[in-house]
């Protein structure tokens, strides 16, 4: 939820992951929230390999924003960037799109938090207040005794 003086972001692991013991998962396979850059911070959802390449993108966009403008960029054009990138992988014949969606907050150029979110498509939209979510594995089937006989 996007506040005054700032954004509120949450997360919650897939069952099957809490389940995992840590000798199968390393640690960054189990976060779902992530630091992009000293003012931008985002949450993960979806194919976890697919958003930490991706997380690696939109860091090293900072990084290379930072290097060239001497400042960090603003949310906008980190969210526009990953949009970019997530859309590009939508028209290969050779591959297959990313699997996964992002939340990304921020400060915006004029210093008011603004929250993004993107799609697997490349689109990406200013929120005021959204989530993302995934239903597959245990937690998207039917509940009750005998649901799965």
């Amino acid at each position: 939820a996007v506040a005054p003086d700032g954004v509120a972001l949450a997360a919650v692991r897939s069952s099957a992951v809490r389940g995992a013991p840590d000798a199968f998962c390393a640690a960054n396979w189990r976060e779902r929230v992530h630091r992009v850059d000293d003012e931008i911070v985002c949450v993960i959802c979806g194919l976890i390999a697919d958003a930490t390449a991706l997380l690696g993108e939109i860091r090293n966009f900072c990084a290379d924003h930072r290097a060239r403008w001497g400042d960090a960029p603003a949310v906008e054009a980190v969210a526009r960037h990953l949009g970019r990138v997530l859309h590009r992988r939508t028209q290969l014949a050779a591959g297959r799109p990313f699997g996964a969606a992002f939340l990304v907050a921020g400060f915006g150029g004029d210093g008011t938090p603004k929250l993004f979110r993107t799609d697997p498509s490349g689109a990406y939209e200013v929120y005021g207040a959204g989530g993302v979510a995934t239903a597959m594995g245990a937690d998207s089937g039917p509940r009750g005794p005998g649901a799965y006989s």
